[in-house]
């Protein structure tokens, strides 16, 4: 049976790090989706897929906490990151549950991740920003290779 429960709730956790809403270490809900991964028989999309969204779930936290919401990057460019960020949970519950309209949210987020990636490039000179950006970028890369692997 599919427990996809646990892994809503494990990703759920993951994303309010990255959005620093609740501190908790996102290493130890990698390791504990990891061991979860070895024991369950039939996980609710792909193993691989699984460990991949959440190990750059890890790095987008990390680029999270380094990025500083610094005079030195434009309002809109902070705004087109935290749409990505805010966006995450959405998109992964839609994985996990397969919903058809999961394509046109990553959809829209790429176009959203690529505007933003040429705000950064003309307008600031933020490295941080940049980082965060593409890490989010890796993120939609592997959740859109899911969302059709796994349809």
């Amino acid at each position: 049976m599919k427990n996809i429960n646990f892994y809503l709730k494990a990703f759920e956790s993951q994303c309010k790090s990255a959005l620093k809403i609740n501190a908790e270490n996102s290493n130890k809900i990698f390791n504990d989706i990891c061991i979860r991964l070895t024991d369950d028989f039939l996980p609710p999309i792909d193993r691989e897929d699984i460990a991949e969204l959440s190990f750059i779930l890890l790095n987008i936290e990390a680029s999270s906490s380094s990025f500083d919401n610094s005079l030195s990057v434009e309002f809109s460019v902070r705004n087109l990151l935290n749409t990505q960020l805010n966006g995450l949970y959405g998109i992964i519950e839609g994985l996990i549950r397969k919903k058809k309209t999961c394509g046109d949210e990553i959809r829209r987020l790429i176009a959203i991740n690529n505007k933003c990636e040429i705000e950064l490039r003309r307008k600031s000179n933020n490295y941080n920003a940049l980082n965060l950006n593409n890490a989010l970028k890796e993120f939609l890369k592997c959740a859109n290779r899911a969302f059709f692997k796994n349809l």
